[in-house]
């Protein structure tokens, strides 16, 4: 799945949010860039949520109709203190 797909604007402009500059998605993997935190180093990181299948360890593939297990991650380790736990 690609923006397109997902009804998102395929450019990935879309982000009139005051911490979201703008949202991503490709191959299911969707990353949304942060803007306006108040942090420069914040500003250019990202938080990326990957799809699982329910196992929490196969990625999910075209076709796939089960259960999806997100993994939440931060493009920059060093500052995932400013995310919640669960993408730490």
């Amino acid at each position: 799945m690609n923006n397109g797909a997902a009804g998102l604007d395929v450019s990935g402009a879309q982000g009139d949010s005051r911490f979201v500059e703008a949202v991503n998605v490709a191959d299911g993997v969707i990353t949304i860039d942060v803007q306006n935190s108040g942090n420069p180093a914040l500003d250019l990181s990202n938080v990326i949520l990957t799809p699982f299948q329910m196992d929490g360890v196969t990625p999910v593939v075209a076709g796939y109709s089960g259960i999806i297990v997100w993994q939440c991650s931060v493009s920059a380790p060093n500052l995932a203190r400013f995310f919640p736990p669960n993408c730490r």
